[in-house]
């Protein structure tokens, strides 16, 4: 989920931007790394608590059903570790996410800082379409009918950005 948040975002901050005609790049790529980091302290902080909560419960039923004390057992160190490496996964995607997505940003003196947003939101796009497909792969699904969808999102996104006037 943080991964089509991040694409999102940084599409957004993108598309204002460049219909706002801020062709200082410097102030896209803080604005959207200033977002991205808040998605990746929110994502992992987030993940953490929620993820620990569940799996304390699950260590809680394990305990119960076996009156044994876990405290200190390789199942509840287990359970912690798991904590971690996922809300470590589930927050560091944005950021990736963001990076890749503004990489033509930092080559926008050698390419122009109009055809360094445009490719960036054709980036996103792409990842956009990919995400899509990943998880038209999960659910057995059709692969491209997902891909698409989700691209057809970001299209409206860019589409209500730009009626507003943003």
């Amino acid at each position: 989920m943080n991964v089509f948040d991040s694409i999102m975002i940084m599409l957004g901050i993108l598309i204002a931007n460049f219909f706002a005609e801020i062709y200082d790049v410097k102030i896209t790529i803080t604005a959207c790394f200033g977002a991205a980091i808040a998605m990746t302290i929110s994502g992992i902080w987030g993940a953490y608590i929620t993820e620990r909560a569940e799996r304390k419960g699950e260590v809680k039923k394990i305990e119960d059903a076996t009156s044994l004390d876990l405290k200190g057992s390789p199942i509840e160190k287990a359970h912690k570790f798991a904590s971690v490496i996922l809300a470590l996964v589930n927050g560091l995607s944005p950021l990736i996410t963001a990076f890749i997505i503004l990489l033509p940003m930092f080559f926008s003196d050698y390419v122009g800082v109009v055809l360094a947003y445009e490719v960036s939101i054709a980036i996103a796009l792409i990842t956009l379409f990919y995400l899509g497909a990943f998880l038209g792969k999960i659910s057995k699904e059709n692969v491209i009918l997902y891909g698409f969808e989700m691209v057809f999102v970001g299209l409206i996104c860019i589409a209500i950005i730009i009626l507003l006037g943003l």
